[in-house]
């Protein structure tokens, strides 16, 4: 059965964490590398608002499939 992901604010707590808790303490990254992936995130959420019409709150886990990365890619 397929896990179904809460479609609310479940990717901002997970992007957070990502971002302040896993990449510098687990995975040993430094400040710069965090924030280059904050930045490569920040201009994935621009595209997605300017080009596919959705806001900071209507952003989640399905926005990164296949279509929408591809998308953003070309």
């Amino acid at each position: 059965m397929k896990y179904k992901r809460k479609k609310d604010s479940d990717f901002w707590i997970f992007a957070r964490s990502y971002l302040h808790d896993y990449m510098p303490v687990v995975r040993n990254l430094s400040d710069k590398s965090v924030e280059t992936y904050k930045q490569s995130l920040k201009t994935y959420l621009r595209f997605l608002e300017i080009v596919k019409s959705l806001s900071n709150e209507k952003v989640t886990f399905d926005v990164f499939s296949r279509d929408y990365i591809k998308d953003y890619v070309v």
